[in-house]
């Protein structure tokens, strides 16, 4: 049996127990649990009171689809991840975190992206959250330390493109992309307030939060 160090369990919730699927290339990647909560929790604080439902995309191992399953109030209704070998590690990662909780994992939808698969995948009922963590380096992208809203989907639109198009639907009420400390110029958006959340060290958590009716 593998031996886990101490730098994986890191990423791992402390109460998770089971097999852990990673490479130590996807957790270079990865977000680190009390990050990934930290994010969670800042999601929730600007939804509206009540359920929600959050679509992930690039899910990577699942470090950050861990917190939200936790989350008392937002259900993970799916997370999306490109990648097959990743995709396989995150099936498992998840099914074995939804045992621990006891309840159901949420599906995983192995395609790379374009803005209509988000779109379709966005339910028509309920308030939304759209969670992104675009990839931060593969060929012939920008590379999300440098624009991370820039990142190109399937079909040659970009994430910050996507954002538009979500926040568009009247129920999607939040839309957070991960993104580097760096300042980049942002095209404002009718009715939706930019915020920054600041605390995640390497990282931050740029979120749209939409305040009035587009």
């Amino acid at each position: 049996m593998r031996r886990i160090s101490k730098y994986a369990r890191d990423f791992f919730p402390p109460t998770y127990t089971g097999p852990r699927r990673y490479t130590e290339q996807s957790l270079r990647y990865a977000t680190p649990h009390h990050k990934a909560r930290a994010m969670t929790a800042a999601i929730e604080a600007l939804m509206p009171p009540g359920p929600f439902a959050v679509l992930e995309v690039f899910g990577g191992i699942g470090c950050n689809s861990m917190a939200f399953m936790e989350s008392p109030r937002g259900r993970l209704i799916g997370v999306v991840e490109g990648d097959r070998a990743t995709s396989d590690m995150l099936a498992t990662n998840l099914t074995t975190w939804a045992c621990c909780l006891q309840r159901a994992a949420p599906p995983i939808h192995v395609i790379r992206p374009s803005v209509t698969d988000v779109l379709t995948l966005v339910p028509w009922d309920g308030d939304v959250a759209v969670f992104f963590d675009p990839p931060w380096l593969e060929e012939g992208q920008p590379g999300a330390y440098v624009d991370p809203l820039g990142y190109r989907l399937s079909d040659g639109e970009t994430v910050g493109q996507c954002v538009h198009a979500l926040l568009a639907r009247a129920n999607v009420r939040v839309v957070a992309v991960k993104v580097p400390k760096t300042e980049f110029p942002l095209a404002p958006v009718p009715g939706v307030a930019v915020t920054r959340h600041k605390r995640l060290k390497k990282m931050d958590l740029l979120c749209f939060n939409k305040v009035a009716p587009l």
